[in-house]
Formats: structure tokens, C-alpha cells, sequence
């Protein structure tokens, strides 16, 4: 019985042995699942910037309205108006009127959606600017007001950009 109880002790540290080996493998099965997960990412990111720099160019423009599921009208910053069709990996949900979009010069395809535009002067600062004086004041001109509104959501979104208070000037 001795020699049984002593073989059974055996193979149950042989067991724990074989069981801890297994679960470091298992964790390093995870570890370069995951790092090929973020290689695939990353590859997949240098094929669409590699695409990008191998296309003939992009037209931006604004989507009008759109015709169907398959086809918007599109005006082109350049003035004319096209009749376009979509990438399928685009969203066309967000497709809406006023939506900025990248057009394929050759086949006037979307091919993706762009951030809308702000132009506020007032809000980008060069960072010499910010570090060269401290700025308490900025004094916005009546004609200038209509981009007020534009510089205030930039500023409150980028509030690191400013600490000032903003005043008309009265002319």
C-alpha cells in the first residue's frame, strides 16, 4: 500500500507540474494572439495609407442631399455638383446634407467621410504666441463676431488653447 500511496503522490505532482506548464503556455498563447491582433491592425493601417499614397488624388466636397441607398449629390468645392455613388465601408447613416466627404478624382466614388470645418483665428494660437505672452484680453471687431460662435466651441473643446477673457471692441 505504501508503494501505491507513494505512486499516487507521483503522479499527482507530475499532474500539478504538467497543469502549470500548461497554463504558461496558455498565457503566452494569449499574449501573441493579441500581439497579432495589434500587428494586424497596424498592417492593415499601412495597406490603407499605402492605397491613400497610390491614388491618383480626392476631391472634398459636401453631400446635397442623398438620391437612393446607393447615390448622393454632392457638391464639389470646386463649384460643380455630381451625382455620386458610395463606398461600401463608408457609413451612409452619416451621410447626411452638409456632411463633408472625400470624392475619388477618377470615379467620383465616396470614399470617406471628413470632420466638419471650423475657421476660427482667434482659437490657434502658433505655440510660440502662447509661450511668448500671456494674453488677458482679445479684443474681437464687430465684423469679425459671426466666427465668434465657432471660436467658442473650438476654445471649449481645446481648453488647454486659452486662458482669457474675450471683449468687442466698440468702434
Amino acid at each position: 500500500m505504501a508503494a501505491e500511496g507513494e505512486r499516487r503522490e507521483a503522479a499527482v505532482a507530475d499532474y500539478r507540474k504538467k497543469l502549470l506548464k500548461h497554463r504558461e503556455v496558455d498565457s503566452k498563447v494569449r499574449s501573441l494572439r493579441e500581439s497579432v491582433k495589434e500587428l494586424k491592425k497596424e498592417y492593415d493601417k499601412t495597406e490603407d495609407d499605402l492605397k491613400a499614397l497610390q491614388s491618383v488624388g480626392q476631391i472634398i466636397g459636401e453631400v446635397l442631399r442623398q438620391l437612393d441607398d446607393e447615390r448622393f449629390i454632392v457638391k464639389a468645392s470646386s463649384g460643380p455638383r455630381y451625382v455620386v455613388g458610395c463606398r461600401s465601408k463608408v457609413d451612409k447613416v452619416k451621410l447626411t446634407q452638409g456632411t463633408r466627404v472625400a470624392l475619388d478624382m477618377t470615379t467620383l466614388t465616396i470614399m470617406r467621410s471628413l470632420p466638419r470645418e471650423n475657421q476660427c483665428n482667434a482659437c490657434m494660437f502658433p505655440e510660440y504666441a502662447r509661450r511668448a505672452c500671456s494674453m488677458h484680453v482679445i479684443e474681437i471687431l464687430p465684423d469679425n463676431l459671426s466666427v465668434f460662435p465657432a471660436c467658442m466651441q473650438v476654445t471649449l473643446r481645446n481648453s488647454y488653447r486659452l486662458d482669457c477673457s474675450l471683449q468687442p471692441i466698440t468702434l
